[in-house]
């Protein structure tokens, strides 16, 4: 039922002229299968492409050696051999693992809250792992990057087949109050709602996870990242608590402004990107869009620019779709390829 509520706002966002929660992608396709349209173009070798030459597997990477923990264990299996290998496929043989929901109390929130949550499905004991906080967009929840991204198919095959580290996934639900409904979209108190997000996470979820599961839990072991109004909270939680997390994606981002619809710059809650350089900066912060994006207008290159002004390291890519599905699992599968000391982000250690 949520999925199915998530799909049917699609029109409402439309009218609305901001993208959340839009499946372009068959909503009764199972997850995992959902593959982004042919042509979807990545940056050409000058423009940042983050995780390019990793695409398709090497020989080294489908037959590790014992020794490297980034890789897969013996009983893990190898890669397909007699057809493509897509990135978001569900591939025969390999164990996906399963996504646990929870439910906890949050002080933020004044409620009982949920979030989802997966484990590498070959964690051993006494192993412990980063892990990435998922966040969605309007009128989506905590499964909607499992039900309808593939995060679970992208991260396990990345960690497989491309040399992504393991890592736990979280699932984090971003309508931050006691009942988990969102106000109404034309409310100011849609973005407060949502703007907590940050808070949440570091307060209350965070230490959760921290207590209940095996992560490592220093700043660079802790990724967030998420689609349209996710990707505004994503870079919101990144850049006001610079202290706790070391990788940012913001995919298809929202804008900052107080009142979410609408049109250019009005009252944002953030007015520039600023490093605290005490807290060593982050290892890799990802933005990118589809170029049919007709929703969140020029959010995203907007961002880039006021990176790029400010002296920040990013890498900044459009794909062919728009404000998508396709979009954002390709943005997922870059992202995951290059945190937690993989790609772009290798030699940044907690120190």
């Amino acid at each position: 039922m949520k999925r199915l509520i998530c799909i049917l706002m699609t029109l409402a966002l439309a009218l609305a002229a901001f993208g959340g929660c839009v499946p372009q992608d068959d909503p009764d396709a199972p997850p995992g299968v959902q593959t982004p349209p042919d042509g979807t173009e990545k940056p050409s070798d000058d423009e940042q492409t983050p995780g390019e030459e990793d695409q398709t597997p090497s020989d080294d990477e489908q037959t590790p050696s014992e020794d490297d923990e980034q890789t897969p264990s013996d009983d893990e299996q190898e890669p397909p051999q007699e057809e493509a290998y897509e990135y978001d496929a569900v591939i025969d043989g390999v164990d996906y693992g399963t996504v646990q929901e929870i439910e906890y109390y949050s002080e933020v929130a004044g409620g009982t809250k949920h979030a989802t949550v997966l484990l590498p499905p070959d964690a051993q004991p006494g192993e412990r792992y980063p892990v990435l906080y998922l966040l969605h967009g309007l009128m989506c929840n905590e499964r909607t990057w499992f039900d309808m991204c593939s995060a679970a198919q992208i991260v396990r095959n990345g960690s497989l087949f491309e040399g992504a580290r393991k890592m736990i996934v979280v699932g984090v639900n971003s309508i931050v109050n006691a009942d988990e409904k969102a106000p109404s979209m034309m409310s100011a108190e849609l973005t407060e709602v949502y703007d907590k997000t940050g808070e949440e996470i570091v307060s209350v979820l965070k230490p959760y996870i921290d207590a209940n599961y095996p992560t490592l839990t220093g700043k660079y072991d802790t990724a967030v990242a998420g689609f349209s109004m996710g990707g505004r909270e994503a870079l919101l939680s990144g850049f006001w608590n610079q202290d706790v997390f070391g990788y940012i994606g913001a995919l298809s981002s929202a804008s900052f402004n107080k009142n979410i619809v609408s049109i250019g710059v009005s009252d944002p809650v953030l007015n520039e990107f600023v490093i605290e350089p005490e807290h060593g900066g982050f290892a890799y912060i990802l933005l990118n869009i589809g170029r049919l994006d007709f929703m969140t207008g020029g959010v995203t290159q907007r961002y880039d620019s006021m990176m790029t002004e400010a002296g920040i390291e990013h890498d900044f890519y459009t794909t062919s779709g728009g404000h998508d599905f396709s979009t954002w699992k390709d943005g997922l599968h870059t992202f995951v390829l290059n945190i937690f000391g993989a790609g772009k982000s290798a030699g940044k250690t907690n120190s």
